[in-house]
This record gives C-alpha cells, structure tokens and sequence, in this order.
C-alpha cells in the first residue's frame, strides 16, 4: 500500500509541472502495464518533450537502489519511445535508421528526501550500455533522443534548465487581479 507521504510528493512534482506549462497525466500506464508515476509533455518550437518522472519518497536512499530505480526509468522510456515512434508511423516498423526524430524522451528520478546528490545528469554511457538498445537501429536511434536526471524535489527546476526548456508560471486570474490593484 502506497503512503500517504509519497501520493502528496506526488502529488507536488505534478502540480509544480503543471503550473510551469506541462500537460502531465498520473499513473500512466504502457501497453504492457507497467505503471510510471507521472507523464508530463511540453513542445518548444519544433520539439516534443516527453517527460518520465518516478516520484520515490524514501529515506537515505542508496547508491546501489538508485541505479535500480534508473535502470527501471530506462526501460520505462525505452517502451514509451517505441510506443510513441511506431505509432506514428506503423510502416517500416524496423528499419528507421534514417527517420528523423524531434522528440526528447526524458526520465528523472526525483528524491523527496536526502539523496546522494541533490542533482546529476546520468552518463548516456550508462544507457546506451543497456541490452535492450545495443544492435537495433531504431532503438540505438532513440537512445541519443534519451536523457536521465536524478535529482531532489528542491532541484527540479535545475533539471529544465539543464536542458534549455523555459519554465513559466501560467498567470492566475488572482495574479491578474493583483497586478491590476498594484497599478492603481
């Protein structure tokens, strides 16, 4: 049974994307059921961003149960990726070697408690290494579209600018109401 404190964490990193123009969904589920916590999509001019985020609210999290929890969101993006490329297009299922993809398909980890780093970027050496990319062109293809991030709740702003997507505040009718008595 899920606690209470993780649904809120989640609950959290949903809402501040939200709130910075991501059209986020929880729970989503890939064909073959397996759940991610929460998928969050944004285009910037001719790019899609497909973001992965696992939510994880545990204490002193390891170094060891850390590259668990990214190998799981490497797999989880890879599905994804497949999912989201062949259903564009169905023909040619194979071989798109020369299939130009403007999507990004990121995945980050966000710890809601002490981590070993507050932020890193994960080596795209440690994903392209995975048995489930090596040999196959499309999927090698996707793995220079695939980022992966590890970071706290409090550095997840990092994480965008790392990665050059600006984050926006959407503007309340509150916000509105009180910049127009300011101006009075």
């Amino acid at each position: 049974m899920l606690s209470d404190n993780w649904k809120q964490a989640q609950k959290s990193v949903a809402k501040f994307l939200q709130e910075h123009g991501f059209a986020i969904q929880q729970e989503y589920r890939l064909k073959d059921q397996k759940r991610m916590d929460i998928l969050a999509l944004r285009k910037v001019k001719k790019t899609t961003y497909h973001i992965i985020v696992e939510v994880k609210d545990w204490d002193n999290v390891s170094r060891k149960k850390e590259m668990e929890f990214c190998k799981q969101i490497i797999d989880y993006l890879i599905e994804y990726a497949l999912e989201k490329l062949l259903r564009k297009d169905p023909k040619n299922k194979w071989d798109r070697s020369t299939t130009q993809i403007n999507d990004q398909f990121i995945g980050i980890l966000c710890l809601t408690k002490d981590a070993y780093f507050s932020f890193r970027k994960v080596s795209e050496h440690f994903f392209r290494k995975n048995a489930r990319i090596q040999g196959i062109p499309l999927r090698e293809q996707i793995a220079n579209q695939i980022q992966l991030f590890v970071t706290r709740f409090d550095f997840l702003p990092k994480v965008f600018q790392e990665l050059k997507i600006p984050l926006f505040k959407e503007s309340t009718l509150e916000d509105w109401i009180q910049k127009e008595k300011n101006d009075e």
